[in-house]
């Protein structure tokens, strides 16, 4: 709630509380040079989700440490740690520097990434992805930069530090750097991605305890961020439920976007019933092309794009949504990796992202 701190992070040095800003909650810190931790075992490959928001009086920075278990025992304002991501405002643009470290046991980094073109007084949206020794870093759902790890130690640990890059009259509360939305995802493993190609999602304007329980008995609820900006101005509402749904296996040959479902009635007729449901809730199916099996960011851009409409057109030539929508948003928009099937009329929506 707002004015609480949260109960799983420890607080290294400052302080700080939950506070509302633009009708959202973030934490926000109370004094510059606030330190705060939280301490979890993040698997061999994952994404790192959150939003930020950075004041311009004073340039206001927020530091990202991504720490082993030996970084933790030590951490200072400074790390250390394997991946150190800063995002900082810089007057009338917002910018940010990847480093990673490149002596296993140091403090010493290699600046991987430099980012000066961000817009100003605006949120982001950050996404770090952690493969192997692989560093993926994406702002506003554009690709910034590739890195390589010299030598990769478990993870144990999430720092964040709240600071300015210069002083000004204003206090630090009143300018600070905000963060939230804070999610850690695992990935599934390689085999199973280039297969599924795709992922489906129920996406209902409505909150969790008004989906009927034929969905939720059905499905598993999903809290990611896919498209999340898009939707939320789409409905109109904060309230929105996302439900994942199972696909049949083996959906794409790997590498391709070659489908290889065919005439899979069973999930057919259970997506037809769900989907009436889905309507008189005001909701609808999104689509989202999974291109992870790839060799090149560009690659997996392509690819993504191709199977979300792949699979859109299957699922039209079964009678659900509207073939000749699907042709308009293909004809005027070219690419997208997510799209929205409207469950009221069968339209067809584009999601960039």
């Amino acid at each position: 709630e707002i004015g609480d701190t949260l109960s799983d992070w420890e607080i290294l040095g400052g302080s700080y509380e939950i506070a509302e800003f633009q009708e959202e909650k973030w934490i926000r810190p109370l004094s510059n040079g606030t330190l705060i931790l939280k301490r979890i075992k993040l698997p061999k490959d994952f994404s790192l989700e959150f939003k930020v928001y950075l004041f311009k009086p004073g340039g206001a920075e927020l530091r990202i440490f991504l720490c082993d278990q030996k970084d933790i025992s030590r951490l200072g304002p400074d790390g250390p740690s394997q991946i150190y991501l800063s995002l900082f405002s810089l007057g009338d643009r917002d910018a940010l520097k990847l480093l990673v470290r490149v002596r296993p046991a140091g403090i010493i980094y290699q600046e991987v990434a430099k980012y000066n073109d961000l817009a100003p007084e605006t949120t982001h949206r950050v996404a770090i992805q952690v493969k192997g020794k692989k560093v993926l870093l994406f702002v506003d759902g554009k690709y910034i930069a590739k890195a390589q790890l010299k030598e990769r130690k478990e993870l144990a640990g999430l720092g964040l530090l709240f600071t300015s890059r210069s002083g000004h009259s204003l206090p630090y509360k009143d300018r600070p750097a905000l963060i939230k939305d804070i999610r850690i995802a695992s990935y599934s493993s390689p085999e199973v991605a280039s297969v599924r190609g795709v992922q489906l999602f129920w996406v209902l304007p409505v909150p969790r305890e008004r989906v009927p329980q034929l969905l939720l008995a059905q499905n598993q609820t999903y809290n990611g961020s896919v498209a999340l900006e898009y939707l939320k101005r789409r409905f109109g509402t904060r309230e929105i439920t996302y439900l994942k749904l199972n696909l049949p296996g083996n959906t794409f040959k790997p590498g391709t976007s070659k489908l290889l479902l065919r005439d899979d009635q069973a999930f057919l007729r259970n997506l037809r019933d769900q989907l009436e449901i889905v309507r008189k809730l005001g909701g609808g199916l999104l689509i989202v092309g999974d291109g992870s099996d790839a060799s090149t960011e560009e690659a997996r851009k392509l690819l993504a794009n191709s199977r979300a409409i792949a699979f859109a057109s299957w699922l039209a030539d079964n009678g659900i949504g509207d073939k000749n929508s699907l042709l308009r948003i293909i004809a005027e928009n070219g690419g997208y990796e997510a799209i929205l099937i409207v469950a009221d009329n069968s339209s067809y929506e584009s999601i960039f992202y």
